[in-house]
């Protein structure tokens, strides 16, 4: 398992281990939203800085903490001001100024995707009203997992040249059999990643079908210089 998997597999269990303490101790449930919207800020920094690091691009705003994967937020949000919606342009006075500014305006965008009609925000606040605690779990780490591989895929288009991607399952006896399929694919950063049952993505969290985005917790690992040479058109997805 490569550094970047491990990385990120720290902070998806953390998330597991964290919403139940979030929704005990929480004095409203939108509170729970702010701790969920917490660590999707933590997930697009975490995919810029990853793919900044495979492709050799210029520093980025924070840098991973080598032992246990977390990415400070220092310089793009008050906290405080989370609950109201989103607020992810005002930065920490006191907070060092950032090497190179993160988009606040796509992180934005990432966060707050509708899906089916709802964001993020709608379902953990449907769960925590509920006291559904595998609710929140799978809303935050599914949506986790999106952001972080969104902002992947962002970062990557920002390079200079030719750049392939190589999908990267967990490697564990879990992993659903249309992702295990894919294990090790590399395509052109342009092309998608198609499953043998004809779903396709651009890159993990992105499938057209729920059922291969949900709980994923795959990620894309980035080169740049190399042309792709596998096949895994919609064709080949499909025999």
């Amino acid at each position: 398992m490569d550094k970047w998997t491990k990385r990120y597999l720290v902070t998806l269990d953390e998330i597991h281990k964290a919403m139940p303490v979030s929704l005990a101790l929480a004095e409203r449930p939108e509170g729970v939203v702010e701790d969920v919207l917490s660590y999707l800020i933590d997930a697009y920094l975490a995919g810029s800085s990853a793919t900044a690091e495979m492709l050799d691009l210029a520093p980025l705003l924070v840098a991973l903490d080598e032992d246990d994967g977390r990415v400070s937020r220092q310089g793009v949000t008050n906290r405080d001001t989370l609950g109201e919606g989103p607020s992810l342009d005002e930065p920490d006075e006191e907070a060092e100024a950032p090497q190179t500014d993160v988009d606040t305006a796509a992180m934005e965008s990432a966060i707050y995707l509708p899906i089916e009609g709802k964001t993020f925000a709608d379902r953990v606040l449907e769960y925590a009203l509920l006291d559904d605690v595998e609710g929140i779990r799978t809303v935050a780490e599914t949506e986790y997992h999106r952001v972080y591989n969104t902002a992947a895929d962002q970062t990557a288009r920002s390079a200079p040249g030719q750049v392939s991607k190589r999908w990267r399952t967990v490697g564990d006896d879990i992993v659903r059999e249309t992702h295990r399929y894919l294990e090790g694919v590399e395509v052109p950063l342009d092309a998608e990643f198609y499953t043998y049952d004809g779903d396709h993505a651009a890159f993990p969290g992105g499938f057209t079908q729920a059922r291969n985005n949900v709980n994923c917790r795959c990620i894309v690992t980035y080169t740049r210089g190399r042309e792709a040479t596998q096949n895994n058109s919609q064709e080949a997805g499909q025999a």
